[in-house]
């Protein structure tokens, strides 16, 4: 694989361990919102937050600033 690439074997192993890190980061995240989910209370605190967070984006600030 490195040489079909053109790059060093350390190279793609560095690729491959920061795609097998993020991929299980993206694992947990999803685990983490199906637990928080069976929770109807916390979701609804979720949903709240989220809510208030989304006022934010008509504060009425350029989307430069």
């Amino acid at each position: 694989m490195a040489s079909a690439r053109g790059e060093t074997i350390g190279e793609v192993l560095v690729k491959a361990v920061e795609s097998f890190r993020r991929e299980m980061l993206l694992n947990d995240t999803n685990k983490a919102f199906a637990k928080l989910r069976e929770s109807e209370h916390l979701w609804k605190n979720e949903q709240s937050e989220r809510d208030e967070w989304e006022a934010t984006l008509v504060d009425g600030l350029d989307d430069n600033e």
